[in-house]
């Protein structure tokens, strides 16, 4: 099994719009062409014989301490596909102790996410009004 055989199955499950939201990348698809050349070239190295008895991967994020450097990045519209998503993505960032990044497209409510997660979710400044104002 591998991720052609659960996109082939997902594609018979869900419905179309959902299907596409989850399948598609940006610009014509070339965010997803982008990111799968990328994975290719990342390698996991096994290294043996070294001592991992001892392990902190913890990493600081304005100034509060996280147990990861990596958190869960945000994942408009994931209530579409189940109820609450968002906000279960909340509590498991909270349970794991990394950040969680509340999407501007969340079925969530900014208020819920700071009663279950004050410490771990953040949520996006989008400035500007149009495709130019950076």
């Amino acid at each position: 099994m591998n991720i052609d055989d659960l996109r082939k199955l997902a594609k018979k499950r869900l419905p179309r719009a959902a299907y596409d939201f989850i399948e598609g990348g940006t610009d014509d698809e070339v965010g997803l062409v982008t990111n799968e050349q990328a994975f290719r070239l990342a390698r996991i190295l096994p290294r043996r014989l070294i001592d991992v008895s001892v392990r902190d991967q913890s990493a600081t994020l304005f100034g509060r301490s996280y147990s990861s450097p990596i958190g869960i990045a945000p994942t408009g519209l994931a209530g579409m596909f189940r109820p609450r998503a968002d906000m279960m993505l909340a509590e498991a960032a909270r349970d794991a102790n990394v950040p969680f990044v509340m999407s501007g497209a969340s079925t969530g409510s900014i208020e819920d996410l700071g009663k279950l997660a004050p410490d771990h979710g953040l949520v996006p400044a989008l400035l500007g009004q149009g495709p130019f104002d950076l």
